[in-house]
């Protein structure tokens, strides 16, 4: 007997040696995090801002797990083999906003396509002390814009009206829950009337309102009262009154870290997420989590090339404001003088570039900053009510894909000239009720699904998306 346990315990041990030896190359294409791992690890990659006229797409993962396969930053888990990723860039027409005046209000927009043809127009709301502009101008804002003008929808930012009437800060939205008592509800409606005279947009098309921070408030407020056809609430609760009440499908994204002006705004996010989905309203709530600090993360920013972002990084880790894997030790918002760091460092710095790179120490750290890491998610969010209930439309199936047989009481097969690698199915108040991912999926077992129609979205493996109705029997 005590040979066997002998010899077990060497097999072990042997065993566990090789284990822990064993490693793997990570090779990232146009990108940050390339480099040799040991079998398990979990790698963060962030990739290179993308060529001219273009948008980041995804990710080509050739079966590797990402948490994310559609933000620019995200996490490879649980190496097993030998990994090649590529962001994938998608061409896109390049455009330049309208600066207009309605109603006494600042207004930029932009619509790419006349009104029958947008997928939706999306209204983005300033935080406390911003303005319409900077949707347009920040890089993650305008990171943000222009993939959803590239997926179809047009965009709009206006002003508070405190800010319209001038005065001093803090410029920030009205929270009354009646259209008689709230001047900036009354704004935002003589503004989409304007343009529907104008024949920009008619009284069919979807409404969404992007809040961040402080307007969080105020655009679930007016998603609720206007019944907008899909919100998202970045860094902000949103109001709770409202939540009880909007039947608006609501993305929540608040920041792991985020305190600004509350402790408790996580928390509240997550309660508010509750009280809407528990009503049967459709929510979804992806917490934005701390990301290192690459040497690539700067290159986003106009002006800042490969080798003078390599410095800021370099700059910040020779003052000792990262741990050991990048992540920073310390929050930014706590001590700002750091911030001058970089302009001290390096004269080509201006002010404008300095507070971006500001802004993006802010967002790796998962502070009150607004960032475009979740648009795809976002935009998948708002595109499945921007064909509900108005008609239920297909997307034409340029992937061949059939479904068979449907109606169907168990199973559904799938064919494709793509593989299928996700699928998610939603009842028709677009609550998810499916959710499917694999490397080739040829078949989905409904047997647990109530009888009824359901809109489902197949992504194949090129990242192409297409939508059909399926009826559970």
């Amino acid at each position: 007997m005590r040979k066997i346990y002998l010899l077990f315990t060497y097999i072990l041990l042997i065993t566990v040696v090789r284990s822990g030896a064993q490693t793997f190359n990570v090779t990232v294409k146009n990108g940050f995090g390339s480099g040799t791992y040991n079998i398990g690890d979990s790698v963060y990659i962030l990739a290179n801002p993308g060529p001219a006229n273009t948008i980041f797409d995804g990710w080509t993962t050739n079966g590797a797990i990402l948490s994310d396969s559609f933000s620019t930053g995200t996490l490879l888990k649980n190496l097993s083999a030998d990994v090649t990723l590529t962001p994938i860039y998608t061409p896109a027409t390049a455009w330049t906003a309208v600066l207009d005046s309605i109603n006494g209000s600042v207004v930029y927009h932009y619509f790419p396509g006349p009104a029958d043809k947008l997928r939706g127009v999306i209204i983005f709301f300033h935080g406390k002390n911003g303005n319409a502009k900077e949707w347009f101008q920040s890089v993650e804002g305008r990171n943000f814009l222009n993939y959803s003008v590239a997926k179809g929808y047009g965009v709009l930012a206006t002003e508070s009206t405190d800010r319209i009437l001038g005065g001093t800060a803090p410029f920030q939205w009205n929270n009354n829950f009646t259209v008689a008592t709230n001047p900036d509800i009354k704004n935002v409606g003589k503004i989409l009337d304007t343009l529907t005279n104008r024949g920009l947009i008619n009284y069919a098309t979807h409404i969404y309102a992007v809040g961040y921070s402080q307007s969080g408030n105020f655009a679930s407020i007016l998603s609720a009262i206007k019944k907008f056809s899909g919100t998202c609430l970045l860094n902000t609760p949103g109001s709770t009154t409202a939540i009880n009440v909007t039947t608006t499908p609501t993305y929540w994204i608040p920041s792991r870290n985020d305190v600004f002006e509350d402790s408790l705004k996580l928390s509240k996010c997550k309660l508010n997420y509750k009280i809407l989905t528990d009503r049967g309203i459709s929510g979804v709530l992806k917490v934005h989590e701390p990301f290192p600090v690459t040497p690539n993360r700067f290159t986003r920013i106009a002006g800042i090339d490969s080798a003078t972002s390599v410095r800021i990084y370099s700059l910040l880790l020779s003052q000792g404001y990262f741990d050991s894997k990048s992540f920073l030790n310390f929050n930014p918002a706590a001590d700002t003088s750091w911030t001058i760091l970089f302009q001290l460092a390096d004269t080509t710095i201006t002010k404008a570039m300095a507070i971006e790179i500001a802004n993006q120490v802010f967002i790796c750290y998962t502070e009150d900053r607004f960032h475009s890491d979740e648009v795809y998610q976002v935009i998948q969010f708002f595109g499945m009510f921007a064909k509900w209930p108005a008609g239920i439309l297909e997307e034409d199936n340029q992937n061949n894909l059939t479904v068979y047989p449907n109606p169907t009481s168990d199973y559904l097969y799938l064919k494709a000239e793509k593989n299928i690698i996700e699928v998610r199915m939603y009842d028709l108040l677009g609550k998810e009720v499916l959710i499917q991912s694999d490397s080739d999926i040829s078949y989905i077992d409904l047997t647990g699904l109530n009888k009824g129609l359901y809109i489902t979205v197949f992504r194949a493996v090129n990242n192409q998306s297409i939508i059909k109705k399926i009826i559970k029997q």
